[in-house]
């Protein structure tokens, strides 16, 4: 086998390898609440004050009033119904893959972004008090009460059967 042959075989078995890495990175999610790599403290501290060390045991989870700054790690609570992340620090929020997510408690962060775009059976939402601009539940037909109360949120579309919004 040439050298030429030989450095593209090795070359193409480094890049595999490396795209595999990355992949599985991305779609990576712990069983444990201490193999989990927290980007912010204040979130680990609350995550393991609970005392569950399992992160599918997790069903609800109140971490309001610690100062958090990033909670991305949320995805990995899969079986999450309750999220109370009220009067942190957020900015952005992705929890597109909580999708068993039932109730998001948001109020009193720094929102500018928050993705809930796979979260059907989302009912309640209060992102009161953020200078988030846009909610998408245009396709969200469980939702009952929202709370969009001193936000940037101009245009709001829903569907189904929203009892209480709240606007101001």
């Amino acid at each position: 086998m040439s050298n030429r042959v030989s450095m593209r075989i090795k070359l193409g078995w480094v890049g595999i390898a490396a795209c595999s890495l990355w992949l599985s990175g991305c779609a990576q999610h712990y069983a444990s609440v201490y193999e989990i790599p927290f980007k912010d403290p204040k979130f680990k501290a609350c995550v393991l004050k609970k005392g569950i060390t399992d992160t599918s045991q997790f069903t609800e989870l109140d971490c309001s009033h610690y100062g958090i700054t990033s909670a991305s790690e949320i995805t990995n609570f899969q079986n999450l119904e309750t999220l109370d992340l009220a009067f942190n620090k957020l900015q952005h929020l992705d929890i597109s893959d909580n999708e068993n997510l039932k109730v998001v408690s948001l109020e009193g962060n720094r929102l500018a972004y928050l993705d809930v775009s796979d979260n059907d059976d989302i009912k309640v939402v209060n992102v009161s008090n953020n200078p988030l601009s846009r909610l998408e539940l245009s396709r969200k037909q469980n939702v009952s009460y929202v709370n969009i109360g001193n936000t940037r949120i101009k245009h709001f579309r829903h569907k189904g059967q929203i009892t209480t919004l709240i606007v101001e």
